[in-house]
């Protein structure tokens, strides 16, 4: 069983729309993505329409798995410097400022 509270359709057509109730939105899970096969994708029963767990979140197309991507976002707000993570972790600055960025305006890591 998959927790699909906090979850809705993206799809403004569907009568769910905005719905993030569990028990009203009819949504059930709909496979797996990602290299490791650890990413969620979901379907709406009642408009047919898919999508990942990550979509809208700070993980939502980054290739990167979530605990590394976690681990320098904790780094960074430790104060650890961005060039010394480059270095450490192998990603360029550029990506390490987008994590950065998207985690600024996230109100939600899930």
């Amino acid at each position: 069983m998959i927790q699909t509270e906090g979850y809705a359709c993206p799809y403004p057509d569907c009568k769910y729309f905005r719905v993030t109730e569990a028990q009203r939105h009819a949504l059930v899970g709909f496979g797996k993505l990602g290299e490791n096969k650890d990413i969620q994708r979901l379907r709406f029963q009642a408009c047919g329409g898919t999508f990942s767990s990550r979509k809208g979140r700070l993980l939502y197309y980054i290739k990167s798995e979530a605990k590394g991507v976690e681990e320098v976002l904790w780094w960074l707000a430790e104060g650890v410097d961005l060039s010394v993570l480059v270095r450490k972790i192998g990603q360029c600055e550029k990506i390490l400022t987008t994590w950065l960025n998207r985690m600024g305006t996230q109100r939600s890591l899930a």
